[in-house]
Formats: C-alpha cells, sequence, structure tokens
C-alpha cells in the first residue's frame, strides 16, 4: 500500500474514533435532558435518501416521537 494511503487510512480511522467519541458525549448530555418541549422537523436517516418527520426535543435536538396525523397534516399545510 502506498504512504498517501496509509496516510489517509490512518486519518479515516482518527475521524472514526472521534465521531465515535462525540457520539457517546452528545447521548450523555442529551440524556439529562429533560426533554420538554418540541417541534416537528425532518429528520435525516443514514440508510435513506429521503427523511422522515418526527418530534424532535427543541434543546437538545434528540428524536424524542412520532407525529400524530394530525399534526402531520398540520405541517404541511403551513
Amino acid at each position: 500500500m502506498k504512504e498517501e494511503d496509509e496516510n489517509l487510512k490512518r486519518k479515516t480511522k482518527g475521524l472514526q474514533l472521534l465521531i465515535e467519541k462525540y457520539k457517546k458525549e452528545l447521548d450523555k448530555v442529551r440524556s439529562e435532558c429533560n426533554h420538554l418541549d418540541s417541534e416537528l422537523k425532518v429528520v435525516q436517516n443514514k440508510s435513506e435518501i429521503s427523511g422522515n418527520l418526527r418530534k424532535v426535543c427543541v434543546i437538545c435536538d434528540k428524536i424524542v416521537g412520532y407525529p400524530s396525523q394530525s399534526d402531520i397534516d398540520t405541517f404541511y399545510k403551513s
């Protein structure tokens, strides 16, 4: 393997470790939130091209539920 490829591989691994570290830290912070207020947002899913409508905490941005049919109708009318 070329030296350039080895450098890219090393950078990739380092970034993946940082992402995992920050995901864990984000989960910890979100677990401390009370999620008292939510709003509807279109949330992108890794495995899908399009997003899904979800109830998301206004403070920590965690998905906290699914909208009712009434919520969906109101969201798309406005």
